[in-house]
């Protein structure tokens, strides 16, 4: 073993953290979805722009910049996902009107269709998914995934460890 890397965990360590294991299932949840996604010639990144748009109310527009912040990425990261997508048919470039230095990306009908098509199949994988659990550990699980969501926001009103209140 080098000096560099990190002894291993001993013996009578915890299993894997919560987060830890959150992680692995988000990766084994896209690893399922990767598949149908790629049948309409999608990625990950491609479904969750597309479904935010579908959720951004009854225009499915939003600037770049707030798609941006909504995924996490760069907004040179989102404008690579929104050409693709442009080039797809699936979202066009609108400009604003009453400022021209702002672009809007908007849901085409064929991006609003597929959309609609794939998260159909995904709730379809969910409940099946969710099928294995019971009515109360649903709950519990739901309940517990919001608090933590509600303290990663910040709404706790209680600051946590190596966070500046």
């Amino acid at each position: 073993m080098s000096q560099d890397a990190p002894a291993p965990p001993p013996p009578s360590a915890p299993p894997v953290r919560p987060l830890d294991r959150m992680y692995r299932i988000i990766a084994l949840w896209k690893g399922h979805l990767a598949p149908a996604l790629k049948e309409h010639g999608l990625t990950v990144a491609h479904f969750h722009v597309l479904a935010v748009l579908r959720r951004a109310g009854p225009s499915h527009r939003l600037t770049t910049g707030q798609l941006a912040a909504g995924e996490m990425v760069t907004g040179s990261g989102m404008t690579a996902r929104a050409d693709q997508l442009e080039r797809k048919g699936l979202i066009a470039r609108e400009r604003d009107e009453r400022d021209r230095r702002i672009i809007h990306l908007r849901l085409t009908d064929r991006g609003l269709c597929l959309v609609d098509q794939v998260i159909a199949r995904h709730r379809l994988m969910e409940q099946r998914l969710m099928a294995g659990l019971d009515d109360g550990e649903r709950q519990a699980l739901a309940g517990l995934l919001t608090r933590l969501e509600h303290l990663l926001e910040g709404h706790s009103g209680a600051p946590w460890p190596g966070r500046q209140s």
